[in-house]
């Protein structure tokens, strides 16, 4: 097997399909059917939202500015030597760009629930209504000191 720098990603590839992490030439078909957008279309999403020129992107991939768009646009297929440097500069995570997620942030580990109590805590949170959040969250400033924190 070559390197990850050798692989093509094939010009019609979907994002209902995903990369494996420990063999990137293995994909596999995405659970969510709505999602339906091509991987260079999410790359173009985040291009944009971050404000960054085409240019300025195309230039961390090492290829130029015609090339950049044609990916973008689907008439030229990518690789990962193009997908993960566009990845790490628009700071998205892979999984987003494949469609594994519809979250494009890439996890920080601030944000990754460090045990099973808090994994639980936040299965809760995200049932609870608007309603029901804003009086919990009333409740805990009342009932935690602000230097505590």
């Amino acid at each position: 097997m070559g390197s990850y720098h050798d692989m093509s990603l094939p010009e019609t590839w979907h994002v209902k399909q995903k990369v494996s992490a420990r063999d990137p030439e293995v994909f596999g078909a995405c659970d969510n059917q709505a999602m339906n957008e091509t991987y260079q279309s999410r790359l173009k999403k985040a291009r944009i939202h971050q404000k960054i020129q085409q240019a300025d992107a195309a230039a961390v991939t090492g290829k130029g500015r015609p090339y950049l768009s044609e990916f973008e646009n689907g008439k030229k297929p990518g690789s990962l030597e193009v997908v993960l440097p566009l990845a790490e500069l628009y700071d998205i995570s892979l999984d987003y760009v494949f469609g594994r997620t519809p979250i494009p942030l890439v996890q920080k580990p601030e944000n990754i629930a460090h045990d099973e109590k808090e994994a639980v805590l936040l299965a809760i949170w995200r049932k609870l209504s608007d309603d029901e959040k804003g009086g919990l969250m009333a409740l805990l400033r009342a009932r935690i000191k602000p230097d505590a924190a």
